[in-house]
């Protein structure tokens, strides 16, 4: 219990010192001093109190002197140190933060221990404890990305790896490059990248729409590498250290070293950090004969972590791995049954999930309704799969690496069959912990299951957000997504610039599949969001404008529609029918200088009613297509100034919809509203109405 009150203490102690509030650090202090001057182990606690509110206000001032330093702005050139690998920015390259130890003045390098600079631009490749050389346009930038603090970005024109990764990081590169290659037979699957994600924490091949699949499920914690991975990683590790391993010492030792090289080989993620503190402070305590509890080592290694380590405090993933951790020691008594293997399963996926439900409501506002079941279903899965993965990965045998792709398949179908059902609020979660109560205690269980039914036959009965059919432009934020909705067909036009985003409101709305798919042009805030689309749910066809050497997400985009047989095709101009939708594709007229003017233009019917959807087209495509009649005007370019005012005055339109979100284009523009209203067209912006729905009637 002293250890636990010392890690509680310095975790909270950490908190305030990081709070900036000086009045709240001398409470605390006082407070806890005052407890504790009649008992030694007491003052130990103050002192833990002291130091972990000192820590806290330390970590602060480093950070801020990080953020306030001064950074050489224009073109320059840096070497340096990679703090992590380079991580890839969806649809844009990537980026990776650098610690300067030189800048280039007139074609020479001088030492520059400069503050922490974040370097954007095609460096997702770059590995972490690499020294580089970057050239490009540095700008004082201020800012955080993961927790970490930078004071400048710069936008990388040139990079040049100078020396790679060096000692037990060049050894864990290693391992990691033999993870990659063994897996490289599985190519864009998010199966083969979620055995990644298993064994190293890697999950950069795993999609956008997974990973989101997996949160909603409450399952993105088994590729947070922790202490069943920690575990495996020990037993394998002792199995081929096993001739140099005899002995608590040795035994000792070799399991530190392999600790440590499992921490840097996981990219010293928070989770994986307490983990194999936790797991040191056992080997070393069993190498000198004491009996360290799991209490004990808990307690200690959040007080060691936090207190060397302060900015660990403020971790979600710190501190829901304790928090979990907690859950699964305290478990073993909150469900019983005669099946003691399902019970002891049950019960710690149960028991991690009750402990750190407060802490997702606290920092995400929702917890997912299924996760316990979720979990139980997937973690033998996970098991097997991470088992059979460092075997099949360490001898290169094939076969037992399909076995590991196929259990993390199981996982993925886990994920999404649980991401369908609701995530709770605060107040829906009180509810639901309130009903199971009921259900749980003898007296009222009969009542806890007819409340269950009825509240399953209301959510069957419940009323849908729209009724079709209907038109609705998605808040997407700077971008466009617009929804056809019909009785026989659902067509989607464009999908901003979020994949995952598009997917939660696709969900919102009920769409199980799209019959047409129309990118009106390829920039990502109009595509960026559309391999969710593609690969998630079923797609009759894809319309394209044709603009040649189209990339970014476009090429993701067409290798899933090829693998899935979803055609691709440059639509003539001309009618068409969809379901019960009329299409009239009325541009491109000819081939354009830009890609905006190349947008595919439709005017899309339904019995009395018509919108003209037009991308981004500006005044040259707007003077060669003239004026369309029609009743709603899908406002081209995000209402930017590219549009030109005399073609806006001819518009019979009743109704203009502003697909629009923060941004700093000045979008949309204040010429371009006046003309729309002194035409007596009635504005909808999305950025101020959100979700803009206009339902059509029967």
């Amino acid at each position: 219990m002293w250890a636990l009150g010392s890690g509680a203490i310095a975790l909270f102690g950490t908190s305030v010192g990081r709070s900036g509030s000086w009045w709240a650090a001398g409470i605390w202090i006082v407070g806890v001093g005052v407890a504790s001057v009649h008992a030694g182990p007491r003052r130990l606690l103050a002192l833990v109190a002291a130091l972990s509110v000192a820590a806290g206000s330390l970590s602060v001032a480093r950070e801020a002197a990080v953020l306030e330093a001064p950074v050489p702005e224009g073109l320059v050139t840096v070497r340096g140190v990679t703090v992590h690998d380079g991580r890839p920015s969806y649809g844009r390259g990537g980026w990776v933060l650098i610690r300067p130890t030189h800048l280039g003045v007139d074609a020479q390098h001088q030492e520059w221990r400069g503050p922490t600079l974040l370097a954007s631009g095609e460096v997702a490749e770059l590995s972490a404890h690499s020294t580089v050389q970057i050239s490009g346009v540095s700008k004082k930038q201020a800012g955080r990305v993961r927790g970490e603090p930078f004071a400048g970005v710069i936008a990388v024109r040139s990079w040049s790896e100078l020396e790679p990764p060096g000692g037990v990081f060049g050894i864990a590169d290693v391992l990691r490059e033999r993870v990659s290659m063994q897996l490289a037979a599985w190519p864009d699957d998010s199966a083969a990248g979620l055995v990644s994600g298993f064994l190293i924490g890697d999950t950069t091949e795993v999609s956008a729409v997974d990973e989101e699949l997996l949160r909603k499920a409450g399952l993105s914690h088994f590729v947070a590498v922790s202490g069943s991975n920690v575990a495996m990683f020990l037993l394998l590790w002792w199995v081929v250290a096993l001739p140099f391993a005899f002995g608590p010492r040795r035994r000792a030792i070799g399991g530190l070293a392999g600790l440590f090289l499992f921490v840097v080989l996981t990219r010293w993620e928070p989770s994986v950090v307490r983990a194999a503190v936790m797991a040191s402070a056992v080997l070393i305590a069993r190498a000198i004969g004491y009996p360290l509890s799991a209490w004990s080592a808990l307690g200690l290694a959040t007080t060691g972590i936090v207190l060397v380590s302060p900015e660990l405090a403020s971790s979600v993933g710190f501190q829901l791995s304790i928090a979990a951790t907690l859950g699964v020691m305290v478990s073993p008594d909150l469900f019983r049954t005669r099946f003691v293997p399902i019970g002891a399963a049950f019960s710690a996926t149960l028991g991690a999930q009750l402990a750190v439900a407060p802490l997702l409501l606290w920092h995400f506002g929702t917890v997912p309704l299924v996760a316990p079941i979720a979990n139980i279903l997937a973690m033998g899965a996970v098991t097997i799969s991470t088992l059979t993965g460092a075997v099949g990965i360490l001898l290169g045998w094939e076969p037992v690496l399909w076995v590991s792709v196929t259990c993390a398949r199981f996982v993925l179908w886990v994920a999404e069959s649980a991401s369908v059902w609701p995530q709770l609020g605060p107040a829906a979660a009180v509810a639901v912990a309130a009903l199971a109560t009921v259900v749980v205690w003898s007296p009222t269980r009969k009542i806890g299951i007819g409340l269950i039914v009825i509240a399953i036959a209301a959510n069957l009965m419940a009323t849908p957000r729209v009724e079709r059919p209907a038109i609705v432009a998605l808040d997407i934020g700077q971008g466009d997504a617009v929804l056809l909705l019909g009785l026989r067909a659902t067509i989607l036009i464009d999908g901003g610039p979020d994949p995952v985003l598009l997917m939660e409101k696709l969900d919102a709305f009920d769409i199980r599949a799209v019959d047409l798919l129309i990118i009106s042009h390829p920039h990502e805030d109009h595509q960026g969001g559309l391999g969710a689309v593609v690969e998630r749910w079923p797609v009759g066809a894809i319309w394209h404008s044709g603009w040649p050497g189209a990339g970014g997400s476009f090429t993701e985009i067409s290798v899933t529609a090829e693998k899935r047989q979803i055609p691709v095709l440059v639509p003539d101009l001309g009618w068409y029918s969809v379901g019960d939708w009329s299409l009239e594709v009325l541009g491109p007229q000819r081939r354009y200088a830009g890609a905006n003017d190349q947008s595919l233009v439709v005017r899309a019917s339904m019995g009395e009613t018509s919108i003209l959807l037009t991308g981004d087209i500006e005044e040259f495509a707007q003077s060669d297509l003239g004026m369309v009649s029609a009743d709603i005007l899908k406002v081209p370019h995000h209402g930017a100034a590219t549009t030109g005012l005399s073609w806006l005055a001819e518009s019979d339109a009743r109704t203009a919809i502003v697909s629009v979100g923060i941004n700093s284009f000045g979008h949309p523009d204040a010429g371009v509203i006046d003309q729309l209203e002194t035409s007596g067209i009635a504005v909808s912006q999305t950025i101020i109405e959100g979700d803009i729905i206009i339902e059509l009637g029967s």
